[in-house]
């Protein structure tokens, strides 16, 4: 019998069960109060072990059983995770697809095509009403032209503006001659004749904005 102050009764099966708590070393804080060990479902670990005195039970059996029921304890925690992270996967995936769809639907349909050798006009589809005084609508276009080739320079059929968004242009506009580097902007007007020229290695890009009355 240990030297503990255990406290024994009988079980109902006649046999004597004694329980006696066995105190264990426990770090000390600073202000010499014990610290308790607080477990991950918020309730306290008291360090007590009890052992029962009984043919019925033996230390083995015991010990086995808390074994069990610590794996029990760990199996929970880690499907838990599998749970939580399994439904992060699935929220993630529904809001990714959720931002492409409107994306993918916002695509602006438009027409291709070629008035002149290396020079693809491409025209967007749908006119936007205009704020502009004198102008009621506003549509985009763009003029892609390859390395060595050139538009015809006829009359403009009304006021835009123009942006060279790739590559680099030589431009003859009303007997001027001047660059358009990426990004240059630079108007035209109803009438006005303007030749393009790509004299570069790559495609350069000339966007339109058609400034309709």
């Amino acid at each position: 019998m240990s030297s503990c102050d255990a406290t024994c009764f009988p079980d109902a099966s006649g046999d004597v069960e004694c329980r006696c708590p066995l105190k264990r070393d426990v770090p000390k804080s600073p202000s010499g109060q014990t610290r308790a060990r607080v477990l991950s479902a918020g309730t306290l670990l008291l360090e007590t072990v009890l052992f029962s005195v009984s043919h019925h039970r033996s230390p083995r059996t015991l010990r086995a059983a808390f074994a069990a029921a610590r794996s029990s304890n760990v199996g929970r925690k880690a499907m838990s995770k599998v749970n939580r992270r399994s439904a992060l996967g699935i929220g993630l995936a529904a809001v990714s697809a959720a931002m492409v769809k409107p994306a993918a639907a916002q695509a602006t349909s438009y027409k291709d095509t070629t008035p002149w050798p290396g020079v693809v006009v491409r025209e967007y589809e749908g006119e936007t009403p205009s704020l502009i005084p004198g102008f009621k609508t506003v549509s985009m276009r763009d003029i892609i032209m390859q390395p060595g080739s050139k538009t015809m320079g006829p009359p403009m059929m009304n006021a835009m503006v123009c942006h060279v968004t790739e590559g680099e242009l030589r431009l003859e506009q009303e007997g001027k001659t001047f660059t358009g580097k990426k990004n240059f902007v630079w108007t035209c007007n109803k009438e006005t004749k303007e030749q393009a020229y790509n004299d570069g290695n790559v495609v350069a890009i000339m966007r339109i904005t058609d400034l309709k009355a």
